[in-house]
């Protein structure tokens, strides 16, 4: 038991440092907060299919500015997962804010 707890523990630290500091790991950060942001989007009644494209999920959310805010983070999700961009990661937190926010009001 004190062996499974000990690989989950760094995991878990791992992703929560890498997470509060984006650019340590611009690649990984990309897929922790796109991952939070899609449960936030599901909390509120917006989920994404497994077949669908982040353009197609874009396309499918019915409120404008969730929308909006949603294509703003994917644009910087996108260039942080697939270019490594360290730039695009760091503003990935107060993007999620930024959707929080707006997905509160709807």
């Amino acid at each position: 038991m004190l062996l499974l707890i000990g690989p989950r523990a760094f995991h878990l630290l791992r992703r929560f440092r890498i997470a509060q500091k984006p650019t340590l790991e611009p690649h990984t950060a990309a897929t922790i907060w796109y991952t939070r942001l899609l449960k936030l989007l599901s909390r509120r009644g917006v989920r994404k299919t497994p077949t669908q494209t982040s353009q197609e999920f874009l396309k499918a959310i019915p409120q404008e500015p969730v929308r909006q805010a949603a294509t703003r983070f994917t644009i910087h999700y996108e260039r942080a997962r697939f270019g490594d961009s360290a730039e695009d990661a760091e503003k990935l937190p107060e993007l999620y804010r930024e959707m929080e926010a707006v997905s509160k009001d709807k």
